[in-house]
């Protein structure tokens, strides 16, 4: 829990293409927190949608390059962001979720959150 008024908090999203087939047109949403504003993300490509699927929450959206990820691409992703006043000393769950199309069988990608 964080006390502090524009505090920056900072977390990595680590993913990695477990297979069986490569990931077609992968893309990777993160949902920020209530509460917080962003300040930033390391790959410079997210699209921010502010009122993700009407919810009022913000979201960073990547379509990963390449169009195909091979089984076994890894990578990261730094997002940056900072508490407002109206979350201080309430608990941020960060929520992200991966969307990939392949034909006839099911591809995961894993994503670990570090901060």
């Amino acid at each position: 829990m964080i006390d502090v008024f524009n505090e920056t908090i900072i977390y990595r999203l680590d993913y990695v293409v477990l297979g069986p087939q490569d990931a077609v047109n992968a893309q990777i949403v993160d949902v920020l927190p209530p509460n917080v504003s962003l300040i930033g993300e390391s790959l410079g490509t997210a699209t921010v949608d502010n009122n993700y699927q009407g919810s009022g929450r913000t979201a960073l959206i990547w379509n990963l390059p390449p169009a195909t990820l091979p089984v076994g691409t890894m990578g990261s992703i730094t997002v940056t962001v900072a508490e407002t006043t109206a979350g201080i000393g309430e608990n941020l769950i960060n929520t992200v979720a991966t969307s990939v199309m392949i034909a006839r069988r099911r591809t995961t990608i894993t994503i670990r959150t570090r901060s």
